[in-house]
């Protein structure tokens, strides 16, 4: 009978440490469902990497953007802009992009120093009018009050 208590107990133990194992084994299996549905909803690496370029060329178009507003003495046909003696399509539209920016520019600020000089032009002239018209009205009121102070 001792043998057949020693045995359950045996059994026992081995049935407690493999339902333990199949719990474990469960959290496990959970887990990895989890990182699996997380990652079948995640962006697919192509998608990563075509936007990350993408981002890298908008980083650097600003740069060089940034760098045309900065320092109006930049040549645009900047030699730091051809990498091995070839300049590829996609530089090519780079340089064409930061000309017609240099141009939009140029032309904004000749249109900002025009509208500046004919501010100051419109100003000077509503001042000046203003004193005439001030003087005007001064001496028709002096020569108002000698025509009333002659009656």
């Amino acid at each position: 009978m001792i043998a057949v208590l020693q045995k359950k107990t045996q059994y026992m133990k081995l049935v407690a440490k493999l339902r333990e194992k199949i719990q474990l084994l469960d959290a496990k299996k959970e887990e990895l469902q989890i990182k699996t549905s997380t990652l079948e909803r995640g962006v697919p690496q192509e998608e990563h990497m075509r936007v990350k370029k993408q981002l890298q060329q908008l980083r650097r178009r600003h740069d060089d953007f940034r760098n045309i507003l900065l320092s109006t003495a930049m040549p645009l046909g900047d030699a730091s802009f051809i990498e091995t003696g070839t300049i590829s399509r996609q530089e090519q539209q780079h340089q064409q992009d930061l000309q017609f920016l240099q141009q939009r520019l140029d032309a904004v600020e000749q249109t900002q120093t025009r509208q500046a000089s004919e501010l100051k032009v419109d100003t000077i002239l509503t001042t000046n009018l203003s004193k005439i018209t001030m003087e005007t009205i001064d001496q028709s009121e002096d020569g108002d009050s000698h025509h009333s102070a002659h009656s």
